[in-house]
């Protein structure tokens, strides 16, 4: 079941929270159709009102069935929220889940687009994780970015349900990496169409998120000088230097100290 739907949600360190620099100024926009927000805190947004999702059984039935983006079927989830629970009690658990998730989309009017059939359920509501992972899918590396926030379900602490716990963990750990992925391609784009400084927006935020990515370093290295941002690059070079040694016991391999050297 796990295979079905994406992570516990502990809190993650600040330096998660970085890449919102990149992220399109106009991504809390009122929407006309309501939007499943999951990459970020989890919220609902419809027209100009925004709903924090539960976190709870409801909540995370509702993440999931968004992150599918499609019919769900029933057993899968029982077996993903219950898969201790004997048939019969698995059912229930989901009868009432359902209900009550269908109660928190009453607030936003939303109750009718929670579908059910007998062995099925889906949420007919846009979500952003389906929407990140067709725009990687189409190379449309700028979408990419600017969807993806920060991490799925970022700061939220819902009920725990292990295996779901498990589930999402590997799910946001495939969504960052394809976001990691998707911001080197589009900063190479900027590169190539001379906007350094759009590049070295990018790359500081990959950078943020993880110091020790030596191939963003030299990517940024290499825009510093025309981004303008020569003495922000070597402080990070510098930065990279310390703990490569302090963590790995390593030194800066000899094509990153030329380019630091050239700057």
């Amino acid at each position: 079941m796990a295979a079905a739907c994406a992570a516990t949600v502990s809190v993650p360190s600040q330096a998660l929270h970085s890449w919102s620099v990149i992220a399109a100024d106009t991504a809390h926009a009122p929407q006309k159709s309501p939007v499943l927000c999951l990459l970020g805190a989890p919220h609902l947004l419809h027209g100009s009102n925004r709903f924090d999702l539960p976190f709870s059984a409801p909540g995370l039935l509702l993440v999931c069935l968004g992150m599918h983006g499609d019919w769900v079927p029933r057993e899968r989830l029982m077996t993903l929220f219950w898969p201790d629970a004997t048939e019969a009690d698995a059912q229930h658990h989901l009868r009432v889940t359902l209900h009550r998730a269908r109660q928190w989309l009453h607030g936003p009017g939303l109750a009718g687009q929670l579908a059910s059939e007998r062995r099925r359920l889906q949420l007919a509501v846009a979500c952003d994780v389906p929407q990140f992972r067709a725009a990687i899918g189409r190379a449309d590396w700028a979408a990419a970015v600017a969807l993806h926030r920060a991490p799925l379900l970022d700061g939220a602490a819902p009920k725990s349900f292990a295996a779901v716990d498990e589930w999402l963990a590997l799910e946001r750990e495939a969504l960052t990496t394809a976001w990691r992925n998707a911001a080197l391609r589009q900063a190479a784009r900027l590169e190539a169409a001379a906007d350094a400084a759009g590049a070295a927006t990018l790359l500081q935020a990959l950078l943020r998120f993880d110091l020790l990515a030596e191939d963003v370093l030299q990517a940024l290295l290499r825009v510093a000088a025309a981004a303008g941002e020569r003495s922000t690059a070597l402080d990070t070079f510098e930065r990279f230097r310390e703990r490569a040694a302090d963590e790995l016991g390593l030194d800066p391999l000899p094509g990153t100290l030329t380019l630091a050297q050239t700057l």
